[in-house]
């Protein structure tokens, strides 16, 4: 709604037809349920998909989340355990190097910055 009332085009559809109009988008942007120390996303099942769509179309994808979304842990180490059998998987994890930018209350910031966030003193009061 939000971007709406900015007068920014939106378009929202489901998963399964994002190819057909991934080609047609600028950039694009995904909710963070987490971001990890490395600047990768985690998010609902499917922000993968999507951003390997935008590489191959090239479109910029970023990823909105506040400075509380940021991961002291490596979630995604946790996802990869062997010995960990996942069976409703709600989540993936997005690399980093898939994202044009992070975007926080602090500002657009490269996905390799995440880790300066982690020592911020006005952060760690947030999170």
């Amino acid at each position: 709604g939000e971007l709406l009332k900015l007068g920014i085009p939106c378009t929202i559809t489901t998963d399964i037809a994002l190819a057909s109009y991934i080609r047609q988008a600028s950039q694009a942007i995904v909710g963070a349920d987490s971001i990890l120390a490395d600047g990768s996303v985690v998010n609902k099942m499917g922000t993968h998909l999507l951003a390997l769509a935008c590489q191959a179309h090239g479109v910029r994808l970023y990823a909105a989340g506040g400075a509380h979304k940021l991961s002291l842990e490596s979630d995604a180490d946790l996802l990869d355990h062997p010995n960990l059998r996942v069976e409703n998987t709600f989540f993936d994890v997005t690399p980093a190097r898939y994202f044009t930018g992070l975007i926080t209350e602090r500002g657009i910031v490269p996905p390799a910055a995440v880790a300066t966030f982690l020592d911020d003193p006005v952060l760690s009061q947030i999170r």
